[in-house]
């Protein structure tokens, strides 16, 4: 006997093991049906009755999702099989096995519930005591995710407009075909040539369909969008940024998916996935979906979005230099309870030789009202201006016409610098992000957020949405953070917490 004895797979058994049997105490599988037993569905409940065919239990499905989230299993059919072929997700069904439709049919109705779940969840955390109410420190980063259609579908009026032409001109090329197959003496050759001629006739015209509404809706959106930037800068809208608006995009699968381009250099249809993640466990305590492709506009979002989750307040939070922005940096600023750091691309421009011309490297002299640079050169107040809607002062060098440097700081022509009234925040901002001690205070962040957005992108390879539109996007992403919340709660909990 070299080998270990092993049952017969034939032998028939007098007391069969449970499923509870095959499944470890500290599995994950018991621990999503933990959290999920500890979840709302009073909601949910009340949309179900006794009569006609008895439906899955809401709570199995709930599970289900976010177990499968968890280790990286998202598609329905998918879903369907590992319920079949898999004793951890035969656990949480009990032995049933709902279809891929079941299971496609719940998570697309039930998408807002969901996403409510997400709140709960972080609510759980805090109680196990893996969020510290009362010292909640932040870091908030943003990720791109492929959207659920093709680049190549993304078009701007104009495109859009020639598809539809090349369609009607498929049509017409298809009919004539016809008309000369009708000629045809053989009629078996006849029939079979025009089924085929007609099927693709019916193809195109769908689309023809599709397009004319498509181009109707885009031409109805640049209108408002040109009314609108035009209410917001006071009939000041220059050329460029006409042109802009009139050569946005849309892409005819999903239409709120947008080009963004990733670290990689890659320009694809995309989301903008953002989340705020705690610093002492790494849980997801945020999260939200954009379809800008810049954080600019969500830092303020992301801090809000995390207190009204955690029901207290956020003391400090930190950002990379995508958020940099006047209203970030000056947000709560008087609040002795809250501070942030948003780190400045510009920091790292102070004193070089490189960017020795930079306007960051020119000092404002608020007594005077006049610029310095590093030349001992002198920029007094030259006029008053408007740049992107905002008031803006000019200063202009008093002494470029002899100055030896004029070449390589203006490229022959006077050195001009524009100032906005606020930009004395941002200049004490990137100030303070090159002092060491707030550098190490910030440098926490690249350890608590951006490996949360590795494990999922990576680790579990979820890089692309299954859902299209931005609200299902965004009840997507939920669940996905959700899930990455029970699996770092489960791997806090091993030692010390039953369930």
């Amino acid at each position: 006997m070299k080998y270990k004895e092993h049952d017969d797979r034939d032998q028939e058994s007098l007391f069969p093991k449970t499923i509870d049997d095959f499944i470890e105490q500290d599995h994950l599988a018991r621990f999503v049906e933990f959290i999920v037993s500890e979840l709302d569905f009073d909601e949910l409940h009340k949309k179900f009755c006794s009569v006609g065919q008895r439906a899955y239990d809401p709570k199995m499905l709930t599970s289900l999702l976010f177990y499968g989230y968890s280790i990286g299993v998202y598609s329905s059919r998918k879903l369907e099989d590992a319920c079949i072929n898999r004793l951890d997700f035969r656990y949480l069904t009990c032995n049933l096995f709902p279809s891929y439709k079941s299971i496609s049919e719940f998570r697309k109705i039930n998408l807002a519930f969901l996403e409510k779940k997400f709140s709960e969840i972080v609510m759980i955390a805090v109680r196990m005591g893996a969020v510290n109410i009362g010292n909640i420190r932040i870091a908030i980063d943003g990720t791109k995710i492929k959207a659920n259609a093709s680049s190549k579908n993304t078009k701007n009026l104009e495109q859009l407009k020639k598809l539809k032409e090349r369609a009607d001109q498929e049509v017409e090329k298809l009919l004539k075909e016809a008309e000369h197959i009708d000629k045809q003496e053989d009629s078996e050759v006849k029939s079979e040539k025009k089924k085929k001629i007609s099927k693709k006739v019916i193809k195109n015209i769908k689309k023809i369909e599709v397009l004319k509404e498509e181009i109707l809706d885009l031409d109805k959106k640049i209108e408002e969008d040109l009314k609108e930037a035009e209410a917001v800068k006071g009939n000041q809208l220059t050329e460029s940024e006409k042109v802009k608006i009139k050569n946005q995009k849309r892409n005819t699968t999903d239409h709120d998916a947008k080009f963004m381009k990733e670290r990689n250099g890659c320009i694809r249809s995309s989301y903008n996935g953002q989340a705020s993640v705690s610093e002492e466990n790494q849980i997801i305590l945020g999260v939200d979906v954009t379809t800008s492709a810049s954080d600019q506009n969500q830092f303020i979002n992301m801090v809000e979005k995390t207190e009204e989750n955690i029901n207290a307040n956020v003391n400090n939070s930190n950002a990379d230099a995508g958020y940099e922005k006047t209203e970030n940096v000056a947000y709560r600023k008087e609040d002795e309870n809250f501070s942030s750091n948003i780190d400045s691309a510009r920091k790292n421009m102070i004193g070089t030789e490189k960017h020795k011309f930079n306007k960051v490297n020119f000092t404002y002299n608020n007594e005077d009202d006049t610029y310095k640079c590093l030349e001992n050169g002198i920029l007094p107040f030259y006029k008053k201006g408007v740049l992107k809607g905002k008031p803006i002062r000019k200063y202009r060098c008093e002494n470029y016409a002899t100055c030896p440097f004029r070449e390589k700081c203006c490229k022959r022509k006077i050195k001009t610098i524009n100032r906005y009234e606020d930009d004395y925040i941002l200049e004490e901002n990137y100030i303070k992000m090159s002092d060491p001690e707030v550098r190490e205070e910030y440098s926490v962040r690249k350890y608590t957020v951006e490996p949360v957005f590795g494990t999922l992108k990576f680790n579990r390879k979820f890089l692309t949405f299954l859902l299209r539109g931005i609200d299902k996007v965004r009840s997507e992403f939920s669940i996905l953070c959700s899930s990455f919340n029970i699996r770092k709660l489960h791997q806090i909990s091993l030692n010390n917490y039953k369930y």
